[in-house]
């Protein structure tokens, strides 16, 4: 099995499409945390001054893990969880949600997700 680890306390800002994309096969687990995703943007979408794709996490992995993040002014997606013929393990643990514009969660079938300790 192999783990993948991004914690480093980054701050994704004004990004051209999406601030995270995860697609990865099966038998490994994926750990993202201590990151700040900043929505706010001149060049939104949806003429909102948000960005639209928070994090599209489109995967087959043992398990991706939100820790202790935060997610402030998207208007969509943040996260996006699965698409057809995807299935994998969720889990979102301390993170922060604020000043959300639209969905947190969209999570398709097949995928388990498991939200402790967040904040919306």
């Amino acid at each position: 099995m192999q783990a993948y680890s991004f914690t480093n306390g980054s701050r994704f800002a004004r990004v051209g499409c999406v601030f995270i994309v995860s697609q990865n096969g099966g038998g490994s687990r994926i750990t993202i945390s201590e990151n700040e995703f900043d929505g706010v943007t001149t060049t939104s979408a949806t003429c909102n001054g948000t960005h639209y794709w928070g994090a599209m996490l489109y995967t087959n992995v043992d398990q991706l893990t939100l820790d202790h993040n935060w997610f402030h002014d998207p208007s969509g997606r943040a996260p996006k969880l699965s698409t057809d013929s995807v299935s994998g393990t969720f889990h979102a643990v301390n993170t922060y949600f604020e000043n959300m514009k639209g969905h947190v969660f969209d999570a398709r079938s097949g995928v388990k997700a498991l939200t402790e300790g967040n904040v919306f």
